[in-house]
């Protein structure tokens, strides 16, 4: 995604409405400014209006004086996606993980268990850990220059409105707008193996080291969580991270487990 191309649009559109105000531009200015939007990320998700009954301030002017149509609420969609690439994304942690709160609470899976790990600052430093591992891979990195070579205006992301659409693009690998950006995402990534800048084999390496760090950390954060980080050799992470009959008894076991030793402390 051209970072710089997304922003200078968004500007010129709003230059050409509003001809009057003054604008200041700066890209990483620009993009900091955007990321302050991250912790309301369901609302410019949803497209709420309430979004703007806060100054939103951007390129020097405040968003929420002007008249918000389907072109302010696209770029802002747009910018904050870009902005999200721009710099050093190994620093964007924090912005990430609020951002993910924000957009899983607000799917309606506010009280499951992946919602507790996310709200529970115990779980931030192994969070931490797993994204750091996640962008040192040459996989990662590989997958982020690319990312950088896609326009995401001609991907109809626009279409997709709430948390259940984009859960739903997801989990189905036919949905059209997933179809056509990985699509785009295989092709280039085929270009870049032709070149020699990374291996299949090498790939595969990663994926599956990716992997096992996920278990790993993903177990010790639930076992932490059901009070039993001192017995994973009893409650691996593989059963701590399923949703298998058997893992979920073992969890309601481990629950209890826990229940009974702090009425017991």
């Amino acid at each position: 995604m051209d970072t710089a191309s997304v922003f200078e649009v968004f500007l010129a559109d709003l230059k050409s409405k509003y001809p009057d105000l003054s604008y200041t531009y700066d890209l990483d200015t620009a993009a900091k400014d955007v990321e302050s939007f991250y912790p309301a990320a369901l609302q410019i998700l949803q497209k709420d209006k309430a979004f703007f009954d806060v100054e939103r301030r951007v390129f020097g002017i405040n968003l929420s004086e002007l008249t918000i149509d389907d072109d302010i609420w696209k770029h802002v969609q747009f910018a904050a996606i870009a902005s999200f690439f721009h710099g050093d994304i190994k620093t964007k942690f924090g912005t990430i993980l609020q951002t993910a709160k924000s957009v899983w609470s607000g799917s309606g899976h506010e009280n499951d268990e992946i919602a507790r790990i996310l709200n529970d600052d115990a779980s931030e430093d192994h969070l931490q850990s797993l994204y750091t591992f996640i962008m040192e891979t040459r996989t990662v990195k590989i997958v982020m220059e690319i990312m950088e070579q896609i326009d995401l205006t001609k991907m109809d992301i626009g279409n997709i409105e709430t948390p259940e659409q984009l859960m739903d693009m997801i989990r189905n690998p036919e949905h059209p707008v997933l179809k056509k950006f990985i699509t785009k995402v295989r092709g280039l990534l085929e270009e870049k193996m032709k070149r020699g800048s990374i291996t299949q084999s090498k790939m595969m390496e990663e994926v599956e080291a990716i992997k096992a760090k996920i278990q790993s950390l993903f177990g010790n954060i639930m076992g932490e969580a059901l009070g039993v980080a001192g017995r994973r050799a009893d409650v691996p992470a593989a059963i701590l991270t399923s949703n298998s009959p058997e893992a979920r008894r073992q969890r309601m076991i481990a629950r209890l487990q826990r229940k009974r030793n702090e009425k017991n402390a």
